[in-house]
């Protein structure tokens, strides 16, 4: 695993460092995960492996393990899989669940882009942060109007970069979202950076 990718997973997923697994599938509870909203149920799949690693809050455990063993990799990370995690939590659980899902890329290789017929177009944002610059913004422009946008976050300097991705809620599912990341990540990838995917439930 790219080293890059590895010390994300520690930091945010909240694995041990010594974590390595040929399973498809991995969730473990975490002391990083508390009630707090969007930070109860950490997913994260790195594309190259094909490997799924979750963390959860104790209480979270059994229902998230019993329906993310059911569902293909591919399937965790779409719309059905989003409505059968969310099937098994209860009410007060759906209200803190929030983000959650992540990917990782690290090659062209592992990457196909979307082919799409939207208005893309990218702007260079350069916002200083406390430990982050957006340097570009890919927006779906549709009447005049962005109705989705993908932006870049870059860490410092150690080649890892973010993709945070938002989509008007009554445009999701027509691949809009996808159009600007499959951009985003193609610009990302010629400029040899490791890229990091999150989105929300």
């Amino acid at each position: 695993m790219d080293e890059r990718v590895k010390n994300n997973l520690i930091c945010w997923v909240g694995l041990p460092v010594a974590t390595k697994t040929n399973k498809p599938f991995m969730l473990k509870v975490s002391e990083l995960r508390t009630d707090e909203p969007f930070n109860c149920f950490i997913i994260h799949r790195n594309l190259e492996s094909d490997c799924v690693f979750a963390t959860c809050i104790p209480r979270m455990f059994d229902k998230l393990e019993s329906v993310l063993k059911s569902l293909s990799s591919f399937e965790i990370f779409s719309s059905y899989g989003t409505n059968e995690i969310m099937k098994m939590l209860t009410e007060d659980e759906l209200k803190i669940l929030g983000q959650g899902f992540g990917y990782s890329l690290t090659s062209l290789g592992s990457f196909t882009p979307i082919p799409h017929t939207f208005n893309i177009v990218s702007s260079e944002l350069m916002k200083p942060n406390i430990d982050s610059i957006f340097p570009r913004k890919f927006s779906c422009i549709i009447e005049n109007a962005e109705v989705s946008f993908a932006k870049v976050y870059v860490r410092d300097n150690s080649g890892l970069v973010t993709i945070d991705v938002e989509t008007k809620s009554h445009l999701r599912g027509k691949g809009i979202g996808c159009a600007v990341v499959s951009e985003a990540t193609q610009w990302l990838q010629k400029q040899q950076l490791c890229c990091l995917l999150r989105g929300q439930y």
